[in-house]
């Protein structure tokens, strides 16, 4: 399987993709990454087109910032996930995070569940056209193709048992918050003070892995978005649910999120064999149902049994379900996240969610 993910990328990639053993390629708008300082006056970016669409958003970073890369592969039978999470800032959620770091996740198909935090020595970001690389000296890199439609992201740990790769192919296009229009000026703002791009809401995935003497591997759907902040996260929201999925032709990315103040934000996205239908702010309502199903959460509500989403397809309202098969991911007082099948208009599929609820 490696020498094939190895031909796979060089054939995909060129000049711009790593192989095992070989540094992305940085050439391209390149940033060493300093560690948040104190008293530092951050820029925080929140409009489209004054750098790559998956660039770096926060210059320099603070300790009350936030900015980061989000990865993630669900197996098409949804036993098995990994999520990767490249931090830079980190002030993620109420400081609970801490800068230039790599979060990894990943359940076995025996439903054994792995949660890795490992620090950085060194971090370089870089853009190759509207797409982002990120090279993590000592824990793995990853890289983009100039149009976002493809990413190789590696891991290469050797003290920490850990390498192997991940390829994602994309098969629906980026969109903005409220909007599939990538022309300059767009706002990237989700909610106040929190911005998100998703950069590929719906993707073919390989994913091959060794963990300490273990070997994986397994397809399915892939995901890729970016969220960043010129404010701790936690200190926005009460809660929010988010979350995507696939059913035969669809692609369906969701998040509602509950402000501080009691403010609805919504962004939805549905898009049918790679085109988009709808991408908005609007017309979406996530629901959970089952169990531990009071909205809005708290910190002490337990996992539901999945969630209800009334969603826009085309312009007819429509009923998604994402139901919980395996929760890999339950950080107390702060986030659950899950895996589970995705069923929309007679179709079943994959999902990937979360709910966070933060204590104020």
């Amino acid at each position: 399987m490696w020498p094939k993910i190895l031909l796979y990328a060089c054939l995909q990639f060129a000049a711009v993709v790593l192989g095992h053993g070989v540094k992305p390629n940085l050439s391209t708008t390149v940033t060493n990454v300093p560690l948040p300082a104190k008293d530092v006056q951050s820029t925080v970016e929140f409009r489209n087109g004054e750098m790559a669409l998956d660039g770096m958003r926060v210059f320099p970073s603070n300790e009350t910032t936030v900015d980061w890369w989000y990865f993630d592969v669900v197996s098409w039978d949804h036993k098995s996930e990994i999520v990767v999470t490249f931090y830079t800032a980190g002030a993620s959620f109420n400081g609970g995070a801490t800068p230039n770091k790599v979060l990894i996740t990943y359940t076995f198909e025996n439903g054994t569940d792995l949660n890795i935090q490992l620090q950085a020595e060194d971090v370089r970001i870089g853009t190759i056209g509207d797409g982002s690389s990120g090279e993590y000296q000592g824990i793995g890199d990853w890289v983009g193709s100039p149009d976002m439609s493809q990413y190789v992201i590696r891991l290469d740990s050797p003290s920490n048992g850990i390498f192997g790769e991940i390829l994602l192919n994309g098969v629906a296009p980026p969109h903005l918050p409220c909007t599939d229009d990538l022309s300059p000026g767009g706002d990237l703002l989700l909610a106040p003070g929190v911005g998100w791009v998703n950069v590929m809401p719906d993707a073919d995935a390989t994913v091959y892995f060794n963990w300490s003497g273990t070997v994986v591997e397994f397809s399915g759907t892939g995901y890729h978005d970016k969220n960043w902040g010129n404010v701790p996260l936690g200190s926005t929201f009460r809660s929010w649910y988010w979350g995507h999925g696939r059913a035969g032709p669809y692609s369906v990315v969701w998040f509602d999120f509950l402000a501080l103040d009691g403010t609805e934000y919504t962004s939805s996205y549905v898009a049918r064999d790679g085109k988009i239908l709808n991408a908005a702010c609007e017309g979406i309502k996530v629901r959970p149902f089952g169990a531990n199903s009071t909205y809005p959460p708290t910190p002490a509500t337990g996992s539901p049994s999945g969630y209800n989403i009334e969603l826009l397809v085309g312009h007819e309202i429509t009923h998604a379900k994402a139901t919980v098969t395996h929760e890999f991911l339950n950080d107390p007082n702060l986030i659950q996240r899950w895996i589970g099948s995705f069923e929309l208009l007679g179709y079943k599929g994959t999902a990937l969610f979360e709910q966070f609820a933060i204590a104020h």
